[in-house]
């Protein structure tokens, strides 16, 4: 009688203390675990790769612990050790308790990012597991920025009379950049004739040029009394798109005669 009074006090201490007779001693703890790392590219014509990526965590574990940080790391090679890119804080969180976060990032060209996310990165809490804290995400990204081009500026007399001249202009607009425009951009095509100041002559408007790709445009036009003429195309004649250089915008014809 004496020894099973003292076993019920022992399993009723043990039952106090949080601990099970199956595992002796073992207290509930929490088990905090990365739930979901996601990385999206983000439209954008201001810079050459804008990424959004998305973590949640959540404590599976039967107890509630103390503050902790979740870490996000990034390398761009394989071979890399991982860098902290963002920091996360987050208070106790009971059983099925978690927190979820976004944040976007700039970076200056594409290709594969590696990313890692680290719940209870300092090691605060104790809990039921720990190689489970960790979750890597592996992506590749078209980045870049374009560059438009006027290119093949041709422009000639198809037929002439005695009291008019008819001619024809072709070029293409290309993206000779490594990202693609967004956007509807104008171009713009002026003419000088006989010798005098530019003036618009049309403009048009196109939408979202991939990058290696171009647009072919043409302007035929009918003049009386002309001499000579001369084109200019400027392409995004607005700037609007955000490029990786200006200077190749405008082309300039030969000075053609009828």
């Amino acid at each position: 009688m004496r020894y099973q009074l003292a076993l019920l006090a022992t399993l009723l201490t043990m039952a106090g203390n949080g601990t099970t007779s199956g595992a002796p001693g073992a207290q509930a703890k929490p088990d905090l675990r990365v739930t979901e790392l996601l990385a999206e590219k983000v439209t954008t014509d201001t810079v050459p790769l804008r990424l959004r990526v998305t973590l949640a965590i959540k404590n599976f574990g039967a107890s509630t612990g103390g503050g902790f940080k979740t870490r996000l790391y990034l390398k761009r090679k394989i071979s890399d050790p991982f860098a902290p890119l963002q920091e996360f804080q987050s208070g106790a969180r009971s059983t099925n308790g978690g927190d979820r976060w976004q944040k976007t990032f700039d970076f200056q060209e594409g290709g594969t990012y590696y990313f890692k996310a680290e719940v209870d990165a300092d090691n605060q809490i104790a809990e039921t597991a720990e190689a489970n804290n960790t979750k890597t995400l592996t992506k590749t990204f078209q980045g870049g920025i374009p560059d438009l081009s006027v290119a093949n500026l041709t422009a000639r007399f198809v037929s002439v009379t005695s009291s008019s001249a008819h001619a024809r202009i072709d070029w293409d607009v290309e993206n000779i950049g490594d990202g693609k425009a967004v956007g509807s951009f104008v171009t713009v095509l002026k003419v000088s004739r006989n010798g005098g100041s530019f003036a618009e002559l049309a403009r048009f408007t196109r939408a979202t040029l991939d990058r290696g790709k171009s647009f072919h445009y043409y302007k035929d036009i009918t003049y009386s009394d002309v001499r000579s003429l001369r084109f200019m195309v400027v392409a995004d004649a607005t700037h609007v798109i955000h490029e990786r250089g200006e200077g190749n915008n405008t082309a300039y014809s030969e000075t053609i005669k009828p």
